[in-house]
């Protein structure tokens, strides 16, 4: 009998990562990523389907397979119906093999997996034995934030995670976006930072051309307000230049414990939707990478949920993907 291969997919905001597993063969790949809240479901599954037959055609496999995909932007039931189906009927397998959930609900599993049968936990006898389960919220800090939860039987609570454009707190966007006003107040009150410098100066390197044109040129209101709206600037490109500064730069360290604060803040409110005093959180996403913004996050944290803990995620989105892949069976 063909072995079946069990495939997890994550698409982010930049790259789908696939990992496939057949037997004791464990396989990866990355191919450019597919946002299905802003292309058309057409292009969602045709990217998709890319990222299956790379993975599958890494493990050698053409057979019968599990595949469970999280996509950004697909966070309702009816939406993610109805790219199961469209994604069946491409690839010619069975819906039931199929399984399209958010791009939350696989960080969650990966962040929060389940506890195998036998491990040591598992068998206390009795409910006195068994420590109380505490709320598990996951906060991804990455390009965009944003807080999540789901309860024994999958349900979903979130709080935040409204896109850069209403606002994503703690993120690299809200980051960016605040490294700028930083500078354009530096500039507006004639007190030029060692920030606001270095701000200026990553903002003048993102465009080659104008650099090229005129290297020396100085910081003006006007000069920083073309580089900002000029088509498809990414803000988030300007957090690391926060981040190398921060702690020991004054300005970064104000501007980072404000963005931490205000995830904080979201966090709260979700911990009181679940009544909890006390959860489990877990920090993904790029800037949990860094050391000295998880200390921030976790200091941010205790100033408003004193007993809660605090951690960062060693596991990525795509391993949970494939957690729920090999619970299709």
């Amino acid at each position: 009998m063909m072995q079946i291969a069990y495939i997890g997919l994550d698409a982010g905001g930049s790259k789908i990562e696939a990992v496939g597993k057949k037997g004791s063969v464990l396989k990866t790949v990355t191919i450019p990523s597919v946002n299905a809240r802003f292309e058309g479901p057409t292009q969602t599954v045709d990217r998709l389907i890319e990222a299956v037959k790379r993975i599958s055609n890494a493990l050698g496999h053409s057979g019968e397979i599990r595949l469970c995909a999280g996509l950004a932007g697909v966070a309702s039931e009816a939406s993610q119906q109805d790219l199961r189906e469209l994604l069946a009927r491409a690839m010619g397998a069975p819906a039931a093999h199929i399984s399209i959930v958010s791009d939350a609900l696989v960080a969650f599993q990966a962040a929060f997996p389940a506890e195998e049968a036998g491990t040591p936990k598992a068998k206390a006898t009795t409910a006195a034995a068994r420590p109380a389960r505490r709320e598990q919220i996951l906060v991804i800090a990455g390009t965009g934030s944003g807080c999540y939860s789901f309860g024994p039987k999958r349900e979903f609570y979130r709080t935040g995670g409204w896109g850069s454009i209403l606002g994503d707190p703690g993120s690299g966007s809200a980051i960016g976006n605040s490294a700028i006003r930083h500078l354009l107040e530096s500039l507006e009150s004639g007190q030029p930072t060692p920030l606001s410098a270095s701000i200026w100066k990553a903002l003048r390197s993102s465009s080659a051309e104008i650099h090229a044109s005129d290297p020396t040129s100085p910081a003006t209101v006007t000069a920083v307000l073309d580089y900002v709206y000029k088509a498809q600037f990414k803000l988030a490109t300007l957090a690391p230049v926060v981040m190398e500064r921060f702690p020991h730069d004054p300005s970064a360290l104000q501007l980072i414990q404000s963005e931490c604060h205000a995830l904080s803040t979201q966090v709260s409110r979700l911990a009181t939707t679940l009544g909890s005093n006390n959860p489990e959180i877990v920090l993904a996403g790029g800037l949990s990478e860094i050391p000295s913004y998880v200390s921030a996050f976790e200091n941010a944290i205790k100033d408003v949920i004193h007993q809660a803990t605090v951690s960062r995620t060693t596991r990525k989105p795509v391993e949970g993907a494939l957690d729920l892949a090999l619970e299709m069976d």
